[in-house]
């Protein structure tokens, strides 16, 4: 085997080698990329049946979506000024704190 079929030959399997480095790295990256997906994905249904949650626990789910969807959209484009809405926040965390006392006093949670 003479010198530049030798060079030849290491240039060949380091190129291989580097190659199938490269095709690793992007296989983790893809994987990566998928678990962050799916994590994404996990949040965002916990995030919904949260909100259902919250309809249901309301009783405001009783009433048609589209009444529903209605008033919230009615909510939202209505500027509402800080105190108007600090208020709101507070009688929805004192049910939330109501509706958890309760719950762990039947035990459910």
């Amino acid at each position: 085997m003479s010198i530049d079929e030798k060079y030849r030959d290491q240039i060949q399997r380091s190129t291989q080698r580097l190659a199938h480095l490269t095709a690793r790295q992007l296989v983790r990256k893809q994987r990566e990329a998928e678990r962050i997906r799916d994590t994404q994905r996990r949040m965002e249904t916990q995030w919904k049946m949260a909100l259902g949650t919250v309809l249901i626990d309301s009783g405001i789910a009783k009433l048609p979506p589209e009444e529903i969807f209605g008033v919230l959209l009615a909510y939202r484009a209505t500027p509402l000024d800080p105190a108007k809405r600090e208020i709101y926040r507070k009688r929805g965390t004192d049910w939330l704190t109501t509706q958890s006392r309760e719950l762990k006093a039947l035990n459910y949670e």
